[in-house]
């Protein structure tokens, strides 16, 4: 005899419950082996529903659909010679890390960044014993780029601070990064905070290539630029439209100057 509960073995349901459902099909059966259609169906129901009273479906055992992951929302480039990238989310949490070259692979290598706050993150950079050797000896520039205007603010605005207090006066510099330069520096694979510089090196002279430029360290990059620009000083942090301004005012100063 097959059995006339075969589709509900999937039900939560207690064996003791299945069986009594079970028994109570199958004494209708005995007392009329020959069912009209409608009438089957109605057992059927009425079984299924009794199977459903007596083990009610559970919340906890219907599928969830899967949590999204956080969206990127910035990115962060640091550059001395190690030339990285961080990547976070609209709270200010890490979510990926890129190493531009030998030096910034080897260091995140080293420290786990991922999932961290944005703080925590800076400060477990800074205690890295080899990025301090770098740090020491060079320059820090930092780009920071956002397609929200108040979450770029927010972050310029902690690493400024961070900066401030745990880095040498003069020798770092952080800027926000507007979207030509941020997309150009993606285009040619470097870090946006260096391209910025590297284009500003270029406006005075164009023989200079991107790629060239590219492997400089921030140290020599500025020395490089104070040769056109004297007013250029890695020291603290400004959005790209403030020194966009700034720059084209020194450039209208030395043009005037040039016809004094």
């Amino acid at each position: 005899m097959t059995n006339p509960l075969k589709d509900l073995d999937q039900l939560h349901a207690s064996e003791e419950t299945k069986e009594k459902t079970l028994q109570y099909v199958l004494s209708k059966q005995r007392h009329k082996k020959t069912l009209p259609i409608w009438q089957g169906a109605l057992v059927c129901a009425i079984s299924v529903l009794l199977v459903m009273l007596w083990q009610p479906w559970k919340v906890d055992d219907l599928p969830t659909k899967p949590t999204s992951p956080a969206a990127i929302a910035s990115t962060i480039t640091l550059d001395v010679n190690p030339s990285m990238e961080l990547s976070v989310d609209a709270q200010h949490r890490i979510l990926q890390t890129k190493a531009y070259n030998k030096d910034a692979k080897q260091i995140l290598a080293s420290i786990d960044l991922k999932n961290k706050e944005l703080d925590e993150a800076l400060t477990l950079l800074f205690a890295n014993a080899t990025y301090q050797k770098y740090l020491a000896n060079g320059i820090l520039e930092v780009g920071i780029y956002a397609d929200d205007a108040a979450l770029q603010k927010s972050l310029e605005e902690e690493i400024g601070a961070y900066l401030k207090s745990n880095a040498t006066a003069k020798r770092y510099h952080c800027a926000s990064i507007d979207s030509k330069t941020h997309e150009a520096a993606k285009t040619h694979h470097t870090s946006q905070g260096k391209y910025r510089v590297i284009e500003q090196i270029r406006s005075y002279d164009a023989a200079y290539t991107i790629e060239e430029l590219s492997n400089y360290s921030m140290k020599k990059l500025y020395a490089l630029l104070e040769q056109y620009d004297d007013s250029a000083v890695p020291e603290g942090c400004h959005s790209e439209r403030a020194h966009e301004s700034n720059q084209e005012t020194h450039h209208q100063n030395r043009h005037h100057g040039n016809h004094d």
